[in-house]
């Protein structure tokens, strides 16, 4: 507690990589070396259970854990070379792993899910790196199945945005180089604006489908 000044709560653990919490500190997730997390309460540190180790090489420390209690984790395999990285859907209400999906090349840069749906933002690197395409894929957290997938040539991905009104069917994709307006459910783009500059930040407006991007 930063005000108080007392120790809330410590937790005993072995081999440990990494912390995380999801936005609304439902809950805090350590991470060890086998590759799994441990689950607690955000709010009142009980012990949730543990995430199946599913990491055949190591975890990229991109995990993103979404309102519904959907932890996304990300493995990394490296062999001879190369690197390729594996979407892993973890239901943290009951530790059931509940689906995969290979990325392959894709490099993830930012991760949403809504409604049972994940929606990622990856580069490829081509040119010996010094540039890259920008993927927008959406997948079934359910099954890992593709629902729908967007490319754009020569763009480095930067960031997704929900937007927030009820009807609005529309999210945010955008690159340092411009950014979209994506059917959530389609995958077809409504509007393109180019705009030449890395995104600094970006907000939604309440109930609309309309968005503030710096």
């Amino acid at each position: 507690d930063l005000v108080k000044r007392d120790v809330v709560m410590e937790i005993q653990t072995d081999s440990t990589t990494c912390v995380d919490a999801d936005m609304e500190g439902k809950y805090l997730l350590i991470e060890k070396l086998t590759g799994n997390f441990q689950v607690y309460d955000g709010e009142t540190f009980e012990f949730l259970g543990e995430t199946p180790s599913v990491y055949t090489s190591r975890s990229g420390n991109y995990q993103y854990i979404c309102e519904e209690g959907i932890l996304v984790d990300v493995a990394v395999v490296e062999e001879e070379g190369n690197t390729s990285y594996t979407l892993v859907f973890v239901d943290l209400n009951t530790m059931e792993l509940l689906s995969e999906y290979p990325l392959g090349d894709k490099i993830p840069v930012d991760i949403k899910v809504q409604s049972g749906v994940a929606y990622v933002m990856s580069n490829v690197l081509v040119n010996h790196m010094t540039d890259a395409d920008s993927y927008t894929t959406a997948i079934s957290v359910a099954d890992g199945s593709l629902l729908w997938e967007n490319i754009r040539s020569q763009q480095f991905a930067s960031l997704l945005l929900f937007p927030h009104g009820e009807e609005a069917t529309d999210l945010l994709a955008a690159t340092k180089e411009s950014f979209q307006l994506i059917n959530m459910q389609t995958g077809e783009v409504s509007f393109v604006e180019d705009i030449n500059a890395s995104p600094v930040s970006a907000y939604k407006f309440t109930n609309s489908n309309n968005f503030l991007l710096f």
